[in-house]
């Protein structure tokens, strides 16, 4: 890798894969995951089984608007990242076939057609080898670079957290309470997202501020992030459905 004209650098690449530097490390994703499920189960309760969660072999998150993301956890401390968002993702528009360059590694894992052999609902596809996450550039937005996804940057963590704090708030019975004029605690929600799948309730109401939401889903929520297993060596199926 050399530089470029202007100091710039080329991009780094695996089997033809630019690196994406601009999402975070595996366990920094899984802990952001972590704690929207549980900002999700606090105001809502326990997830239903299309709710933002972990799952056997990953992450999954659904925003009920007709995108998606899902990570799913594979041997040697690789991952498959793929999703959709609805109005971002440019590739699934013009037909974009996906799966090129995609590593044989990685492959049997992306989405399949439907039932009636329709395309699967989806605009981007990530994986993550060495330390990193790589991609094929389509030379188009693939919705990776929306606001979609809290768990790719702190930012949108925080906005996320900030967007539940008012519904806590809207939901919020007690008159002229100084607290549903707060402004969000940012500091921590950046402790909470170093716990992540350890996240407690005081921690949790240091932010969100209102005892009658169901902490005890969302520690519950949370907690399971932690079991969520590697795909074992052989698997080339996964027990449920890769997207919506």
């Amino acid at each position: 890798m050399g530089p470029l004209p202007g100091g710039l650098m080329e991009p780094s690449m695996v089997d033809g894969l630019i690196e994406k530097n601009s999402l975070p490390d595996l366990l920094t994703m899984r802990n952001r995951w972590a704690l929207g499920a549980a900002l999700s189960a606090a105001l809502f309760g326990p997830p239903n089984p299309d709710d933002t969660q972990a799952q056997a072999y990953g992450w999954w998150y659904n925003d009920h608007g007709g995108s998606w993301a899902q990570t799913i956890l594979l041997p040697g401390e690789r991952a498959l990242l793929v999703g959709m968002d609805r109005d971002k993702s440019a590739t699934y528009n013009l037909g974009i076939d996906l799966s090129q360059g995609i590593p044989d590694w990685a492959a049997p894992f992306l989405p399949s057609a439907y039932g009636d052999g329709s395309r699967p609902w989806w605009g981007f596809a990530y994986v993550y080898d060495e330390g990193a996450w790589w991609h094929r550039d389509h030379g188009v937005p693939d919705g990776m670079d929306s606001d979609l996804l809290p768990a790719v940057s702190m930012r949108n963590m925080i906005d996320t957290a900030a967007d539940f704090l008012s519904g806590a708030m809207d939901e919020h019975l007690g008159e002229d309470d100084p607290r549903e004029y707060a402004e969000l605690d940012e500091a921590a929600v950046e402790r909470a997202v170093a716990l992540g799948p350890a996240v407690d309730r005081a921690t949790l109401l240091d932010f969100l501020l209102f005892e009658e939401l169901d902490f005890d889903a969302a520690i519950t929520t949370a907690a399971a992030f932690a079991s969520t297993a590697v795909v074992p060596d052989g698997m080339v199926a996964l027990p449920y459905r890769v997207g919506s």
